[in-house]
């Protein structure tokens, strides 16, 4: 773990090569990511930085995206779909972002995200409850047009070992049906 006077260098270090290089307040190098990015640590357990400009950091360190899955040419609702586990020994605050936007209109008519939009099923960090966030419909999204988007983010605190499962609705009138695409990332908090 980094201590305090470490010094941080971005760019190429370490005979040129890094990317990130840490050292102690003795110059000892502590840990460094190569121009592989791969993670080289000369302490023996694990790194994480707990603190930045003096600052806390999350919980598992630096907030990371440790998912992100890009849902093409959709034309049917996305139900319960695994995108991520939480690994053992690791319950805390995710970050769901989302992005959906229409990329073919109905002949007729569509909704964008149906009547439920996204949601997110997991299973809580606290008491092992199987929850589904509350529909995060958005406004405008039964227009009908290539224009028609809608976004969001959903805060979840998933217990070790779980599933994090994602939903979306969808509403779509006449041949051709309305496709679109739903970008989904996940932040490890």
């Amino acid at each position: 773990m980094p201590q305090p006077g470490a010094q941080y260098t971005f760019g190429p270090a370490n005979g040129g090569g890094d990317i990130l290089h840490l050292e102690n307040s003795q110059n000892q190098t502590i840990v460094w990511f190569d121009s592989n990015a791969a993670l080289n640590n000369n302490n023996s357990g694990p790194v994480l930085l707990a603190s930045f400009g003096g600052n806390p950091t999350a919980s598992h360190g630096i907030a990371a995206e440790i998912f992100h899955q890009d849902f093409l040419n959709q034309a049917a609702a996305i139900t319960s779909q695994t995108v991520y586990t939480v690994p053992a020994n690791r319950t805390g605050f995710f970050r769901v972002i989302w992005l959906a936007k229409v990329t073919q209109v109905a002949q007729n008519s569509s909704v964008l995200g149906g009547g439920s939009a996204f949601q997110v099923t997991y299973t809580d960090g606290t008491d092992g409850t199987s929850l589904t966030t509350p529909s995060t419909a958005f406004s405008g999204n039964a227009d009908n047009a290539l224009t028609t988007q809608g976004s969001g983010e959903v805060m979840i605190y998933a217990a070790s070992g779980s599933a994090i499962q994602v939903n979306f609705g969808y509403t779509s009138s006449g041949s051709p049906a309305m496709q679109y695409i739903l970008h989904v990332r996940i932040e490890d908090l």
